[in-house]
């Protein structure tokens, strides 16, 4: 009786000591540390972040051929600029107090200045903060030097918030409490961050529709071995709106000219990847492109919008599986990042709009999808809009950003873009063709209003298959990026 006690007790400590896990981020390939795409970087200007081959081998860290985080700071970013892991991309767990190895974290670290302190932040699975230490445990002693840092973490484990651990923050130097000015810009290598903790679940196992570039991937989510082929980059601008200047206040488009808000900046906040204007066609016509989007915005002087229907943009996808758009109104007050925030959401389900990568697509979303929106505890209104934002991820390219009265085209507009249908009555398919402009989707409803059918196309001429359908009259909405039109099918 006394060793089947004794056996019962060796498998339940064995069981409860392989909950422990000793973490290691060390940035090599095949871990989920490596993937830059699992990492974000923040505050306004965002740090640069990369994976890297050592660069400087010498003190603690002597390999020449071991792989580092790197952070790029530049010295007006925000006092808590740093990088963190997007939510459990490293899986979850929970800190012990009654295990040594969770009382301890230790960083490796080279820093091109001794200047301020680099802190550390554990955030759990709702954005709570477990942990967070800016203070001087955190100081370098030596400049260009690999040299190894220890941080108390030991209040971890008796944070109320300590349930479903999934993010850790480095704050690059942390000037937020009278510390002197930063001298400059700072470089900061990272490597062999160390912590233990009961591992609750295991990173997720990558796959070709995560959002992330593992793998061997070439991009997000396509290209190397296991995934698609990926999406290649446009060759040709988005196509140029024809509504009336009349009807519109852009933001950014070289179409509209004349009617525009004011002192526009189009980088004004992002967070990780790399945000600029392109030329695609070398003709001077400037495109946005949001490569390995985070999150990003641009800034204009407050306008009030009230009196238009529409915002509009044209976008492009090529790596991304999903992003969305925001209008930010300056005094709402509605922090970045609060699921207050009235936001678009394009998606392949599930979104406000049927995402459709690989081809330009014109969006108009009705401004009263904005105020609609449940931003409970704000006030939101459209008196002094001031910013659009995205966030998301992969790279898209956007175009011509306008405010409209209208998403429609006047008749002369559209007689560029005729329709023809045939047959008209079917039993099973219309045919529609356009006389110049790729049709790039189909909407179907019925007499009542009800949506039947949604397709993506990006072609001259598109099927609409009425096999499935009611005998009856339909309305289809066409539409190009001259806009929308609507014609009458009828269903034998």
């Amino acid at each position: 009786m006394k060793k089947i006690t004794l056996l019962l007790f060796i498998l339940v400590g064995a069981v409860l000591n392989a909950q422990q896990q000793q973490y290691l981020l060390d940035f090599e390939s095949g871990t989920p540390s490596t993937v830059v795409g699992n990492w974000a970087t923040f505050e306004n200007p965002s740090p640069g972040l990369d994976v890297v081959i050592n660069p400087t081998p010498n003190g603690v860290n002597t390999s020449a051929t071991t792989q580092v985080l790197k952070l790029n700071l530049a010295e007006a970013s925000a006092c808590y600029a740093g990088a963190i892991n997007f939510h459990n991309t490293l899986g979850t767990w929970q800190f012990d107090g009654a295990v040594t190895s969770n009382l301890t974290l230790s960083m490796d670290v080279y820093r091109s200045t001794t200047n301020g302190n680099i802190g550390i932040k554990f955030a759990n699975a709702t954005d709570g903060t477990v942990l967070q230490i800016t203070d001087n445990q955190g100081a370098v002693s030596a400049a260009n030097t690999w040299e190894t840092l220890t941080w108390d973490i030991s209040a971890a484990a008796a944070s109320g918030d300590n349930v479903n651990v999934d993010q850790i923050v480095i704050f690059i130097d942390w000037r937020c409490d009278g510390e002197p000015a930063r001298p400059g810009d700072i470089e900061l290598l990272v490597d062999n961050i160390t912590w233990g903790a009961n591992k609750l679940t295991d990173p997720p196992v990558p796959t070709c529709s995560d959002g992330i570039q593992n793998q061997d991937e070439t991009g997000i989510d396509c290209g190397g071995s296991v995934c698609d082929a990926c999406i290649t980059e446009p060759v040709a601008s988005a196509e140029s709106p024809a509504i009336d200047e009349s009807n519109v206040l852009s933001v950014f488009s070289d179409t509209y000219m004349t009617n525009t808000i004011a002192n526009f900046n189009f980088n004004a906040f992002a967070g990780g990847g790399a945000y600029t204007t392109v030329d695609i066609e070398s003709n001077g016509n400037l495109s946005g492109k949001m490569e390995n989007l985070s999150f990003y915005g641009a800034q204009w002087d407050a306008v009030d919008i009230n009196a238009y229907t529409y915002v509009h943009l044209d976008y492009y996808a090529t790596t991304s599986t999903a992003f969305n758009f925001y209008l930010i109104d300056m005094t709402a007050g509605i922090p970045g990042g609060n699921p207050a925030e009235p936001r678009y959401a394009f998606a392949t389900t599930g979104g406000d709009e049927t995402f459709v990568p690989g081809q330009w697509n014109s969006i108009f979303i009705p401004l009263q999808h904005f105020l609609d929106y449940p931003s409970t505890g704000f006030t939101y209104d459209l008196d002094d809009i001031f910013q659009w934002k995205f966030d998301g991820n992969g790279t898209v390219y956007f175009d011509n950003v306008y405010f409209s009265k209208t998403n429609t085209l006047s008749l002369d507009a559209f007689d560029k873009s005729i329709f023809r249908v045939s047959p008209n009555p079917t039993q099973n398919i219309w045919k529609v063709k356009s006389a110049e402009q790729s049709i790039t989707s189909i909407t179907l409803y019925d007499v009542l209003g009800k949506n039947v059918l949604s397709m993506a196309a990006n072609a001259k001429e598109v099927n609409i298959d009425a096999t499935n359908l009611k005998s009856g009259l339909y309305f289809a909405q066409i539409k190009t990026n001259l806009g929308i039109k609507s014609i009458k099918l009828i269903k034998n």
